[in-house]
């Protein structure tokens, strides 16, 4: 009959196991769970953009260097900086973005120009927050400007030539230096409050 003692130490090693066991087959499924999420990030690299603006793909391809195939979330996360800037091809014609969708997903670009365009919807900007410089002017369609707000890391931003009244989402950019503002219908406001409040924190305003 087995001593008392010799039973405990094999109940023991019993629970051991078991919860040695449990340990493994957590860490097996939090390997697992990983494998899946790091399979699923690449997976989403893989993804394809649509730009429905061919010319703005037209410049982004130019600057990826890739003139055909797909355009992936991959390809934009390499993307640090664009000039997409309408381009005069005669006297009297110029090739101009409307549509900004698709730049969502360059999440890392740090500078982007978008002057010279027929742009209104600058939504799809309010993922890029890495950006340190801007430039939107001579748009002439920007109104709503709210999506800049979380632009944190601005440092210069051009907004000349637009449809611009309310400048209050620019509050928020607190590492602002430069901002043009000029050729805009800024309300009493903004020139009488806004301006002033960023002005006092240093930011160069030009109006």
């Amino acid at each position: 009959m087995p001593h008392e003692k010799d039973r405990i130490t094999s109940l023991d090693r019993v629970r051991s196991a078991r919860s040695l066991g449990h340990r493994s087959g957590l860490i097996a499924s939090r390997t697992i769970e990983l494998a899946r999420k790091a399979k699923g990030l690449q997976l989403a690299d893989d993804l394809e953009v649509v730009f429905p603006d061919k010319h703005l793909e037209t410049a982004v391809r130019g600057e990826l260097k890739k003139p055909g195939g797909s355009i992936t979330r991959g390809d934009l996360k390499r993307l640090g900086k664009l000039r997409a800037g309408g381009k005069r091809i005669s006297m009297f014609h110029m090739v101009r973005s409307e549509n900004i969708s698709g730049l969502e997903h360059a999440v890392n670009l740090i500078s982007l120009g978008l002057f010279q365009n027929n742009i209104s919807d600058v939504s799809p900007l309010a993922s890029l927050i890495n950006l340190t410089s801007l430039d939107l002017d001579h748009n002439h369609q920007i109104s709503d400007i709210t999506p800049l707000a979380s632009l944190n890391n601005l440092t210069s931003l051009d907004l000349r030539w637009n449809q611009i009244s309310d400048i209050t989402p620019l509050a928020s950019l607190t590492n602002l230096e430069r901002l043009d503002l000029e050729h805009n219908p800024l309300s009493q406001e903004s020139v009488d409050v806004h301006v002033p409040a960023l002005r006092s924190k240093g930011v160069y305003v030009d109006l």
